[in-house]
């Protein structure tokens, strides 16, 4: 039995969904490489996800009897997108590293057997080989695609994927600005509303699956664009053993802006993590989960904020911005001016010269 949906309605919401996933994709796309954010996984996810949904536009339409070679590259799409939800997932770590590495690659192995099975295949006929998929695809139903070995493959594929996402993140706390774990959730759900169809032959057709993932880019594409810093950086639980109690958590941090805003202690270039610990007289761990998780900082971030927040004050003073920049860095607690001028762009978007400059003008 089918579960159908009006054909011209699934039509219009896919073209929709592409549309979007277009504008959303290369608008984050745009936007990472002008902050220069790293390497573009989310971008990347929702423009993987718009190919799928591409390609079942192309099935419903029935246009992929026209461009049929496009037509196999799309259908390799849920093979690439398990991949990079999961490499986004690993980017977004405490410890992250976005560059893109040959063991990326290993990843995207899978899609590209797929591809290569595929030209092997129906290579040994004598029609086109795209021409060959078309017509293979015509005589074989949804139902009985999915339950292909080809069609095992992918399914699987991605919900395994899918499923490792959800083990990295299912510790994470859930709210509006971090709706990651949300929607990750919401992924294995309709798999296995999907595989649990496909069995009992009430059967989710593919259409409903790519309307679903049409929703979930749309939902993706507009949560990146109102919260970039946090689908970029969500919370990453690393102190779930610590007995840190949240009050003592609270007064700690207190107690640290308190010594950061009067005693402006993170003047002293030699500061790190450890004297600053012995200082407050508190643990070491525990100061850094503080940090942490109450500042959405790690100490680096935390400490070198305050002092660009003072090396704009010394800039924008009157009686101090003719001191010369390598000046500028020693006052704000910098040992050298490389390490400055990294942080002051970084946070400012801006040189310490253009700063400077633009506050004259």
């Amino acid at each position: 039995m089918l579960l159908n949906a009006n054909y011209s309605t699934i039509e219009s919401l896919l073209i929709l969904g592409i549309i979007q996933g277009f504008i959303l994709g290369f608008g984050l796309l745009l936007q990472g490489l002008i902050k220069k954010d790293g390497f573009p996984w989310f971008s990347i996810l929702i423009l993987s996800s718009t190919l799928w949904i591409i390609g079942q536009y192309l099935s419903e339409s029935e246009y992929y009897k026209s461009i049929p070679s496009f037509f196999i590259f799309t259908t390799s799409s849920p093979l690439i997108v398990g991949p990079i939800l999961l490499l986004h997932i690993k980017s977004t770590g405490h410890n992250k590293k976005k560059t893109f590495s040959n063991k990326t690659l290993l990843h995207f192995v899978p899609a590209l057997l797929y591809i290569l099975v595929i030209l092997i295949y129906f290579h040994s006929y004598l029609e086109s080989v795209p021409n060959r998929l078309v017509a293979d695809y015509e005589n074989t139903g949804p139902r009985d695609y999915w339950k292909s070995p080809i069609g095992l493959f992918k399914g699987i594929h991605l919900l395994c994927y899918t499923l490792v996402s959800f083990l990295m993140i299912r510790k994470q706390p859930i709210s509006l600005k971090n709706p990651l774990p949300i929607i990750i959730s919401a992924l294995v759900l309709i798999q296995i509303i999907f595989w649990a169809s496909l069995l009992t032959g009430y059967f989710m057709t593919e259409s409903v699956y790519a309307l679903l993932l049409t929703v979930t880019v749309l939902i993706l594409g507009y949560l990146g664009f109102f919260f970039p810093k946090h689908l970029s950086k969500p919370t990453v639980i690393k102190y779930s053993s610590n007995n840190l109690s949240k009050s003592k958590a609270i007064a700690v941090f207190e107690m640290l802006e308190r010594e950061m805003e009067r005693k402006m202690i993170y003047l002293d270039p030699d500061l790190s993590l450890k004297s600053l610990a012995i200082y407050l007289d508190v643990n070491k761990k525990e100061l850094s989960q503080v940090i942490n998780q109450l500042g959405r900082k790690n100490y680096s971030e935390y400490i070198n904020g305050y002092r660009i927040a003072y090396a704009k004050t010394i800039l924008k003073s009157e009686k101090l911005r003719n001191m010369k920049i390598i000046g500028v860095a020693f006052e704000s607690g910098f040992n050298n001016k490389d390490s400055f001028y990294f942080w002051f762009k970084k946070i400012t978007g801006k040189t310490p010269m253009q700063y400077k400059k633009d506050f004259k003008g």
